[in-house]
């Protein structure tokens, strides 16, 4: 954070964009990215942001997931495919998808106790 709020304080006191990008060893394109941050954000801007996706394709939703948790704390010695090829699996899933949005998303992540 503090080469970069360097790098904006160059720009604010009227040096050239492609003088300090060369001078901070960075591409033009990134100087007007950090410049844009600080003046939209200010100096909290600036900060390292996640790159953590905002989403994930192949997660299950989570009426679906909090299904597949709740037959996993029933059935402990179940794995994967058994749970799939459950024949009331499906009906379940159908079946539980409102019952299942009531749970909180931390509800369904906890672990069952080892045996």
């Amino acid at each position: 954070m503090d080469e970069r709020l360097k790098f904006v304080a160059g720009l604010l006191d009227g040096e050239k964009m492609a003088v300090l990008c060369r001078r901070f060893g960075i591409s033009r394109k990134t100087g007007y990215k950090i410049l844009d941050r600080y003046n939209s954000c200010g100096a909290e801007g600036l900060t390292d942001r996640s790159r953590r996706l905002y989403r994930h394709a192949n997660q299950l939703p989570v009426q679906i997931e909090t299904l597949i948790v709740r037959s996993k704390q029933e059935r402990p010695h179940w794995g994967a495919p058994k749970i799939r090829d459950w024949p009331g699996f499906e009906a379940r899933a159908a079946r539980g998808a409102a019952a299942a949005s009531s749970f909180s998303r931390s509800e369904c992540a906890t672990r069952h106790p080892s045996d």
